[in-house]
């Protein structure tokens, strides 16, 4: 009686191995989506103010290597960077990944005026909503990075868990 319970158990166990292996494949493949919509900054639990915007924002070291992988060179003197006004405007060169297969990075240099968002339901509360003639609106999500304020953004695909982190270098 012995050898039947243990020769029925074998298929069960590889059956049940084989699920949870197929499980985890399944959850791996779909994780991009899942983990895009956690923040990866601390969020500000209140609307942030437009003196605490107002600045020279520097894109981070780590943000240009990420950046690099995808074949942005800086340019010597090259500085990638949003400068927000207390009058409401702004100014920023930007950068952006190329949706083709070049691996080149597009720059763009745009100005306009800026204000401030924000949602307390949604994932990331804080935005910087820039608008421009040329370019449209676009908008940065604020956050905190430790003890400190960032603006950042998408570095192409959501789902890659890539950003561009800008941090303020000095007021305006």
């Amino acid at each position: 009686m012995s050898w039947v319970s243990e020769t029925t158990k074998a298929p069960v166990d590889n059956v049940r191995q084989f699920a949870v292996i197929l499980f985890i494949a399944f959850g791996c493949a779909g994780c991009g989506r899942f983990f895009a919509a956690i923040p990866r900054h601390t969020e500000i639990e209140r609307p942030v103010t437009a003196q605490e915007v107002a600045g020279h924002w520097l894109l981070t070291t780590n943000s240009v290597q990420s950046a690099m992988v995808d074949g942005f060179i800086a340019k010597k003197g090259e500085e990638v960077a949003i400068t927000v006004r207390s009058n409401g405007s702004y100014s920023c060169h930007f950068i952006s990944p190329r949706h083709d297969a070049s691996r080149r990075v597009d720059r763009d240099d745009d100005e306009g005026s800026w204000s401030l968002s924000y949602e307390s339901k949604e994932h990331f509360k804080n935005k910087l909503v820039l608008s421009s003639d040329r370019s449209g609106i676009s908008s940065l999500y604020i956050g905190l990075d430790s003890d400190r304020m960032v603006l950042w953004t998408y570095w192409g695909d959501p789902d890659d868990c890539i950003d561009l982190v800008f941090e303020k270098v000095r007021e305006e």
